[in-house]
């Protein structure tokens, strides 16, 4: 029998709590697909040739901010990264210091193991 299976899911959510004890969670809910994996890849990639790029630095900074938007909105949902913008007030530095470890330990590994997941069945499918 050939088995077809989802692609796993990473849903999580994420308490935002303000000065004033008010709370607002995020729901984070996607598919971690060969297409998001790769949408991840292309924008860290994106942001490490900005890093070195000899452009002004306002410009530099104009991309390198809608490449973390386009991140965000990837693994958050357009909705939610609106949210996180709003709760962070334009502190930008301060929401990438609190929101890189989440993505790092919790989204990342997914992304790799999906993508090793699709390297072994292309080797086993083309080893027949």
């Amino acid at each position: 029998m050939y088995t077809l299976r989802q692609a796993p899911r990473h849903i999580d959510d994420i308490c935002l709590c303000r000065e004033d004890g008010a709370e607002e969670i995020l729901h984070v809910d996607f598919r971690v697909t060969e297409d998001s994996v790769k949408k991840y890849r292309a924008a860290q990639v994106e942001l490490l040739s900005l890093q070195k790029s000899p452009e002004p630095v306002e410009e530099k900074y104009t991309k390198i901010g809608g490449c973390i938007n386009d991140v965000f909105c990837l693994l958050f949902g357009a909705e939610n990264t609106k949210k996180l913008f709003d709760f962070y007030e334009g502190d930008y530095t301060t929401m990438l210091q609190e929101l890189l470890p989440y993505i790092s330990e919790e989204i990342v590994p997914k992304f790799r193991q999906a993508a090793e997941t699709r390297k072994r069945a292309f080797k086993k499918r083309f080893r027949k």
